[in-house]
């Protein structure tokens, strides 16, 4: 099995292959909890697009089919999500 070193805040440590995909996985799930409550402060047009795409990882397509609008909209909609965002979060905020 190979070593492999992961850095947490300032302190790198050496972890196994397999700890460390259970590493990154943990790491992943954190930053999703933190977006998704990050995400409850924020318009729900926009919460709902940035739901669907970012976290549930919809396509386009399914996101249309499943909000019965078209291709066009769930692409716009997505822009103006992420514009808001820009404009309103800090990166610290989700980080």
């Amino acid at each position: 099995m190979e070593d492999v070193e992961v850095v947490e805040g300032n302190r790198p440590f050496v972890a196994s292959s397999m700890e460390s995909d259970v590493l990154s996985e943990v790491i992943h799930r954190d930053r999703q909890a933190r977006i998704r409550e990050q995400l409850e402060h924020i318009p729900e047009l926009h919460r709902q697009m940035i739901e669907s795409f970012y976290l549930e990882e919809k396509s386009y397509d399914q996101i249309a089919l499943e909000c019965d609008i078209s291709l066009k909209t769930v692409e716009s909609r997505l822009y103006r999500a992420r514009q808001w965002l820009r404009t309103h979060w800090k990166e610290e905020d989700w980080r």
